[in-house]
């Protein structure tokens, strides 16, 4: 190939570049508003306000989304400017109505649309051109099992400690929460296998309590919880139970006394572990199998080793020795 050849298209593509470079370096210049021709441009932000200073007619946010002119002032603080055509706007249960400065709490959220003068570039001024401000909310739904310690009817509220809970309860565990129960609330009670509706009033402590409901959490120092479906298990106190079950083994048999003595290696609350002492009353009744035929069988048929089951009730005259009544019972 000759030397012409090879240093035309060299030659071809150094005129062309030279050719647009002035165009090209004229681009942006040609886009440039005329906002930002005059020193303005425009910005759009949402940030929490963190101070209200209505005497200098500014407000301080911490951004937290903005549009490009403000990407460096992302989780920064930001001091913006409302002038005589600012429109100030608030949201308060769905409803906007206008508002003033003055009228901006700290914690609200402020979506702010405006003009950034930069006449001085050192120290722009962020004028306002329409902000709205709401409260933010930050009501998740909850979950939790416990015991109910106390109940208030005033305020209609419980006080659960807390034994399960979900993800916004994981620090509770183990500790009192306060369970506000409106009006509205449904609360059920189980009795058995049958859940019953009933009221705030039909809670008492100690009763075992599953709480479905939202919580609050507007105030990050204080977490309101708000009860919207409860149900209720009734639990008996030990001192409180009148009937028993219980297996075991057969000791010793007293025939003048009407007793017999059980080890105990499963009973129902209320039955004291170790040794039991049962009593035969005029309505007992003992079941055995003899040759393969169900029969009844007196105290005195009764061996010690044998093994018993026995369902009855406890005589709690004197609280402090209750006589545990043998009802029925089977030995083998």
């Amino acid at each position: 190939m000759s030397l012409a050849k090879r240093v035309l298209p060299i030659v071809f593509v150094v005129a062309l570049t030279l050719g647009l470079a002035p165009q090209a370096l004229a681009v942006p210049q040609a886009a440039l508003t005329p906002a930002a021709a005059a020193g303005s441009q425009a910005f759009t932000c949402l940030g929490k306000v963190t101070a209200v200073a209505p005497s200098a007619g500014t407000v301080t946010v911490t951004v937290r989304r903005a549009s490009l002119a403000l990407q460096g002032s992302l989780g920064r603080s930001l001091t913006l400017s409302v002038t005589n055509a600012s429109a100030l706007v608030a949201i308060s249960h769905g409803a906007r109505t206008p508002t003033t400065l003055a009228g901006l709490p700290v914690g609200d959220l402020l979506t702010v649309s405006g003009t950034i003068a930069a006449t001085t570039p050192a120290a722009p001024v962020y004028d306002i051109g329409k902000a709205c401000a709401w409260r933010p909310s930050y009501a998740a739904t909850f979950l939790c099992q416990g015991t109910v310690s106390s109940v208030d009817l005033q305020a209609g509220a419980l006080v659960v400690q807390v034994g399960r809970g979900s993800s916004g309860l994981c620090g509770a565990v183990g500790a009192g929460v306060t369970v506000d129960v409106p009006v509205g609330a449904k609360i059920f009670a189980l009795q058995g296998r049958l859940a019953t509706t009933t009221t705030i009033e039909g809670v008492t402590a100690g009763d075992h309590i599953y709480v479905a409901g939202h919580a609050d959490c507007v105030n990050p120092s204080v977490t309101m919880f708000n009860a919207d479906l409860a149900l209720v298990r009734h639990v008996v106190s030990v001192g409180q139970v009148t009937w028993f079950a219980c297996c075991g083994q057969v000791g010793t048999v007293d025939q003048d006394a009407g007793t017999l003595a059980v080890a105990v290696t499963r009973g129902t609350l209320g039955v004291p572990g170790g040794s039991l002492t049962l009593t035969m009353t005029a309505g007992s009744i003992m079941r055995t199998l003899s040759g393969g035929v169900l029969t009844t069988v007196a105290l005195a048929g009764v061996s010690p080793g044998e093994a018993i089951v026995v369902t009855g009730t406890i005589d709690r005259s004197h609280p402090d020795s209750p006589v545990y009544d043998i009802g029925q019972a089977f030995v083998w």
